[in-house]
């Protein structure tokens, strides 16, 4: 699909190590991700429940584990499309080097640059018990009844064929085992509406007297909104779509499911950027042709915005609010089951 080429492209950028821009990726993904993936784990009963951080709105919704522990044992995860480690990382904070030296993390994801830098994040950062490998979820090739749990957080909207990761993951799981999945919902905002906004700016009017800033309208025209599923799996952006994928087609047991708001900062322009320019790139990737960015680059250079596209997002979002820090908005799915057991 053409989000994921264009996923793979911007990935590839941050092979050669574990570089600024790496780091960046990381805190930017963590600002958005690591407190739902720690309410994952949670909910899975690896870790006790967070409090949540002071951007997010209370969990209206709180769910009990769905295994009980008094004290932390030994266990075996695979986080499936790992990217550069949000998961292992929580577990990292979150438990005792003692148990995790006795446990296994496998850490997989079928982009190998994103397997690099998780491999040199956990050598610089010390982590302990984890293990990496390049495996497509939907078809691992790992052993029968070989996990206590496994993770897929924020990518069932987005791989191909989710039903292959299920089935798949139901066959690697122990009896009893618990598999964990965070999803965005159909509601969230995020960076698409300033998004939208920005590049509908470009063939729009600011005024009745100001012209459109190209001398043409992209095309074809982006959507009114950007879709939280990028695999024609709407479902999977439900929070009933995924009880039913989890609980009626897949067969999975003790399923739980809760919406998870949550809030992350934007200090301005250049911060949503270095944020989210990997998406602007996607975005225009995926709805446009490349004729079509080649001109809309070529149109603002020579109307002064050095930076191109980028820059001029970054000079609109700053006007759009006022020079001030903003928040972006997400909703997400928190889900887990349970493989039947004997």
């Amino acid at each position: 699909m053409a989000h994921n080429k264009a996923l793979n492209a911007e990935f590839a950028a941050f092979a050669a190590g574990l570089d600024t821009a790496a780091v960046k990726m990381i805190a930017s993904g963590e600002a958005i991700m690591k407190y739902p993936g720690t309410v994952l784990l949670a909910q899975m009963g690896l870790i006790p429940e967070p409090a949540p951080p002071s951007s997010s709105s209370p969990d209206p919704s709180p769910a009990a584990a769905l295994v009980q522990k008094t004290q932390f044992e030994p266990f075996s995860l695979l986080d499936n499309a790992c990217g550069p480690g949000l998961i292992a990382g929580v577990l990292q904070e979150e438990l005792p080097k003692d148990v995790l030296a006795k446990s296994r993390v496998l850490c997989a994801d079928v982009n190998g640059n994103l397997v690099d830098i998780l491999k040199q994040r956990a050598s610089i950062e010390g982590w302990v018990g984890v293990e990496t490998a390049v495996l497509d979820a939907q078809n691992p090739g790992l052993p029968e009844n070989s996990f206590d749990y496994s993770t897929v957080n924020f990518a069932m909207h987005i791989i191909p064929d989710p039903d292959a990761v299920l089935t798949a993951t139901k066959s690697l799981l122990k009896p009893n085992g618990v598999i964990g999945i965070t999803t965005m919902h159909s509601t969230t905002k995020g960076w698409t509406d300033d998004l939208l906004a920005a590049l509908s700016s470009l063939s729009s009017s600011s005024s009745s007297s100001a012209p459109p800033i190209l001398s043409f309208t992209p095309e074809p025209p982006l959507p009114a909104k950007i879709p939280m599923t990028v695999n024609n799996r709407p479902e999977w952006a439900e929070a009933d779509g995924v009880r039913d994928q989890l609980e009626a087609k897949h067969g999975f047991e003790d399923v739980r499911v809760r919406l998870l708001p949550h809030k992350s900062a934007c200090l301005s322009g250049a911060d949503a950027v270095e944020r989210f320019g990997m998406m602007v790139r996607m975005v225009t990737g995926t709805y446009w042709s490349d004729s079509t960015r080649s001109r809309v680059e070529a149109e603002l250079k020579e109307k002064g915005e050095e930076g191109g596209l980028l820059g001029y997002v970054e000079r609109f979002l700053d006007q759009r609010h006022g020079g001030q820090a903003w928040e972006l908005e997400w909703t997400m799915v928190v889900a887990t089951g349970r493989k039947p057991g004997p």
